[in-house]
């Protein structure tokens, strides 16, 4: 019997496309907010949870409430890297 829950891969996040997707994001930041592409402020797990978030927005959305989603996980991704701890 297969697993009905089993999930495929259909694309690749690399660290570094998290970081540039990010600091893209982030254009009007300062250039400490920027991210390298091998940044230890991204660790397996945050990019993990990116990854993972990114591949359950529904396709079957309309572009804005996509773009919502995005605009959340993008979000959420910076504050778990502790960006703006101090603000």
């Amino acid at each position: 019997m297969r697993d009905p829950n089993q999930l495929f891969v259909i694309s690749a996040i690399t660290r570094a496309g998290i970081a540039e997707d990010l600091n893209e994001w982030l254009e009007e930041g300062t250039l400490e907010d920027r991210l390298a592409i091998d940044d230890d402020r991204l660790t397996d797990e945050i990019c993990a949870e990116y990854a993972q978030k990114v591949g359950e927005v529904d396709e079957d959305m309309t572009d804005s409430a996509q773009a919502e989603c995005f605009e959340e996980i993008k979000e959420e991704t910076v504050n778990a890297c502790g960006l703006f701890e101090d603000s």
